[in-house]
């Protein structure tokens, strides 16, 4: 049914990680008693791609954030962005080398089924970990870069019922969508 309630009847998660996999993951990545949270900051959209996406040093006030352990889930070669971050600041984002984010789907769920939390731009990470049921934060341009399925006006998505969607209010401002994850 294409109505709200042939919507709810959708089963989230309908992907599933391998649970083995995703648990030597998280013992590896925090052991026990951490938050693990997933992060994707870029959209390798080649129209938008560049409205949707921000510098990982731009999400320093949320890696400020204490007894949270961060996962890169970024697809391509974030070495720079995440060496620069750690010698400005000290602060670690972690890089599974074996899981290759972009070609390896099966690895790349079983890393976000590891996470407690993912955030993310809208980009292929937003869908894999919302079909996942993971708990889900996007955040979302003002503007150019805004696809038609996050709708507008709205906190929630009808197709991920554990996404919060968190909007820009001005276009290229990321700072106050930073604040509110």
């Amino acid at each position: 049914r294409a109505d709200a309630q042939g919507l709810k009847a959708v089963r989230v998660p309908y992907l599933k990680a391998s649970a083995e996999r995703a648990r030597a993951l998280r013992q590896r990545i925090a052991g026990e008693g951490k938050i693990i949270c997933g992060l994707s900051w870029i959209s390798k959209n080649q129209e938008v791609g560049e409205d949707k996406s921000l510098r990982l040093a731009d999400l320093q006030p949320l890696l400020e954030l204490p007894g949270v352990v961060f996962v890169d889930l970024q697809y391509g070669d974030t070495s720079a962005e995440r060496v620069a971050l750690y010698e400005t600041t000290g602060i670690e984002v972690k890089r599974i080398t074996e899981i290759d984010n972009f070609n390896d789907l099966d690895g790349l769920a079983a890393l976000m089924e590891a996470c407690d939390v993912v955030v993310t731009v809208s980009n292929t990470t937003a869908h894999l970990a919302g079909a996942l049921g993971k708990p889900l934060m996007v955040m979302l341009p003002e503007a150019f870069g805004l696809v038609w399925y996050w709708h507008t006006g709205r906190t929630d998505s009808p197709w991920y019922p554990q996404a919060r969607l968190f909007r820009q209010t001005t276009p290229g401002q990321w700072d106050s969508v930073i604040q509110d994850v």
